[in-house]
């Protein structure tokens, strides 16, 4: 392109250099960096990444695809004025081919860690390991190991896309399993309780269980020393589980560990501006129309719970739980709070909150307790 500009048309030239250098400069993002390095120094972009539509762009970089259009037309203007058209055929296959030539290169070593192997002698189907819900590398080198030891790894970030979308649901909404898949260090290290007033260190065990996973590996090179500290303080403190140490992985088997009351929930779908406040220290979650849960029930027989919340002053509307479509009976309220006896079989059971209001009905501090089998 630069021995040739001269057969460029001024016009096309100016146009497409423009283009080039325009999009060239805006996929630098907002300040230069330099080596991998930020020099503070504001660029163009810095001026616009907040205004509609550029504020949506995740990787700015993306920008210099216009660089590459703007130099194929260039490339093509030249190509069509300085060679014959059969010519230009071979010449334009020969770009291609280079272009789209596979060389591979070592990015990762395939040797895998022996943590690996113990897996594969220990019980379950699947295995829990972090951070592959959301570490590209581990979570390939993860899914690699999947050949050796024969189990499935949950939560996969590279397996988003082949799972359905209600199976990855449900993974998700698993409670200890969620936490530990998408850490969030602050929520491990506080030990708040889980939604409906779960206590992490409890029902671990049991989602394990019901997973059909035994085993959780943790890798510790690629987890702050905060987030090894709140996954070790949850697994080894709190839950009671003893690591194997391979080299930066640690290794804990769940199985025959006691685990709690055999009966954990999951929330479902409907739930609005669910969210700790700590100046009330209360727990708060919305429901515009209808919401739900799903209570596991894991003994050999059936299970009674209570599900209690209280009703703030600004709720809007008046909720009503229902278990297979009949309303659950209601207890007498205490201490201001609405108290509901539901029977859950062996199994999943889904109970609904419906919203016979015009606006958002509120729980205040839902708690979930298990009063009989």
């Amino acid at each position: 392109l630069l021995f040739f500009h001269q057969v460029i048309p001024g016009r096309a030239n100016g146009f497409w250099i423009t283009v080039a250098g325009v999009f060239f400069i805006l996929s630098l993002g907002p300040e230069l960096h330099v080596f991998g390095n930020v020099t503070g120094i504001p660029l163009p972009y810095d001026l616009i990444d907040s205004a509609p539509i550029f504020s949506a762009v995740r990787a700015v970089a993306r920008a210099g695809v216009f660089v590459g259009l703007s130099a194929c037309v260039l490339l093509g203007i030249v190509l069509s004025t300085q060679i014959k058209r059969k010519s230009s055929v071979f010449v334009v296959l020969l770009i291609i081919l280079v272009e789209f030539s596979f060389f591979p290169v070592s990015i990762q070593s395939s040797v895998l860690s022996p943590a690996y192997a113990t897996i594969g002698q220990r019980l379950g189907g699947n295995v829990l390991e972090i951070p592959a819900g959301t570490n590209g590398v581990i979570a390939s080198r993860a899914l690699y190991a999947s050949t050796l030891h024969g189990k499935e790894v949950l939560g996969n970030v590279a397996l988003e896309r082949a799972m359905t979308k209600e199976d990855f649901a449900i993974v998700k909404s698993v409670p200890g399993v969620r936490q530990l898949l998408y850490l969030r260090t602050t929520e491990l290290r506080e030990m708040r309780k889980e939604f409906f007033g779960q206590d992490l260190s409890e029902t671990l065990p049991d989602a394990m269980k019901w997973l059909d996973a035994s085993s959780i590996l943790v890798h510790i090179d690629s987890l702050t020393d905060l987030q090894v500290s709140a996954v070790q303080n949850l697994l080894e403190d709190e839950v009671g589980l003893v690591p194997e140490h391979f080299g930066d992985i640690l290794l804990y088997t769940v199985a025959g560990v006691s685990s709690g009351d055999g009966v954990f929930l999951m929330r479902g779908d409907g739930w609005e501006n669910l969210g700790y406040d700590p100046k009330r220290d209360s727990v708060f979650a919305e429901v515009a129309e209808e919401a739900s849960v799903t209570i596991v029930n894991m003994n050999s027989e059936s299970s009674v719970v209570k599900l209690s919340f209280a009703v703030p002053a600004e709720s809007g509307g008046d909720v009503v739980v229902t278990v297979d479509g009949v309303v659950a009976s209601e207890l007498q309220s205490r201490d201001g709070r609405r108290v509901v006896e539901v029977e859950v079989s062996v199994g999943e059971t889904v109970v609904r909150f419906i919203n016979n209001g015009d606006t958002n009905a509120i729980l205040q501090n839902p708690l979930m307790e298990v009063v009989g089998l």
